[in-house]
């Protein structure tokens, strides 16, 4: 995770990073060959607490990955040690990785955390692979399903595909009442503009949560969007034409005037960009993506989603 959020952030060189993901995959292959024979009993409150790291209760739900990022303060690349930092940072999670894998004895659990540990390194393919072995020694199992949903969303970039949702529904038919199945099932629903629907699912899970639940602010924010974005349809559908241009061009206003107050938000200029360029607004685009590609100006990630972004506008 710690790769991934600085690669990100444009702190560390992806042929680094590449060759961090590397030496951790090769550790958790290497052990992953131990023998049933020569592992540690596990307690089952162990196996379950290793299954719901990456997944359960929908407190990470990968679906907010692709709705920006935390700040990360930290050294330019050029002034770190990264083979001191790789020693203390990245060796020690290998080791403790090493250790936990080494401790489960049943082959499922087994599977299920070495495709967890895939995942969070960005191998969906080799996560692919493990899930799907999971999958073949717990026929049917709803995480299971869930966990290869989370894969197929993670590629179509947020979106529920017509395979993830295919997965989604397998798991609500074994478990109707799971939670992150349910989120994801209406999250689906929102994409398709079926508001009510996806609103309803959302209540539900909130409505059912226990006291102490501490996924439900993500449920609850998802909510609140959908619900936000549904008011605005319907007020978009009452208008004439020159009403909504003139109520979408008051909401690009706002965002305009938020970002002078916050002009940091890099995100928020590349949206900008893209809402000038539907508007027809040409000169305020290049203007924002202007903006945009001052706060990316030497981390080689940010300039290369200014650069796609810059060829998806109608600048001619």
């Amino acid at each position: 995770a710690e790769i991934d959020r600085e690669a990100a952030a444009g702190l560390l060189a992806e042929d680094d990073a590449a060759s961090a993901r590397t030496e951790i995959a090769r550790r958790i292959l290497r052990v992953g060959d131990i023998p049933d024979a020569t592992a540690a009993p596990a307690p089952r409150a162990r196996l379950a607490a290793i299954a719901v790291v990456a997944f359960l209760t929908a407190a990470a739900l990968l679906i907010y990955l692709s709705l920006g990022r935390p700040d990360l303060p930290g050294r330019p690349f050029a002034a770190r040690d990264l083979g001191t930092e790789s020693a203390e940072q990245i060796g020690p999670a290998a080791q403790e990785l090493e250790r936990q894998l080494a401790a489960i004895e049943d082959p499922a659990d087994r599977a299920l955390f070495l495709g967890d540990a895939f995942a969070s390194l960005g191998g969906l393919g080799e996560a692919e692979n493990a899930y799907l072995n999971a999958l073949s020694l717990r026929p049917g199992d709803p995480d299971i399903l869930i966990r290869l949903s989370e894969l197929d969303l993670m590629r179509a970039e947020g979106l529920v595909t017509a395979d993830g949702l295919a997965l989604i529904d397998q798991a609500l038919t074994a478990a109707p009442r799971h939670r992150a199945g349910n989120f994801y099932r209406a999250l689906y629903d929102y994409q398709q503009g079926a508001y009510d629907e996806a609103a309803q699912r959302l209540e539900a899970l909130i409505a059912g949560a226990p006291e102490d639940a501490d996924w439900t602010a993500q449920v609850t924010a998802l909510l609140e969007e959908i619900r936000t974005t549904a008011a605005e349809v319907e007020a978009l559908a009452g208008m004439d034409d020159a009403e909504r241009e003139a109520m979408v061009r008051g909401m690009v206003a706002q965002l305009a005037a938020r970002l002078e107050d916050d002009p940091s938000d890099f995100d928020g200029w590349l949206r900008l960009a893209g809402a000038y360029n539907v508007l027809g607004d040409h000169d305020a685009a290049r203007a924002a993506l202007s903006r945009a590609a001052g706060l990316a100006e030497g981390e080689p990630l940010l300039e290369r989603r200014v650069a796609d972004v810059e060829a998806q506008l109608d600048l001619d």
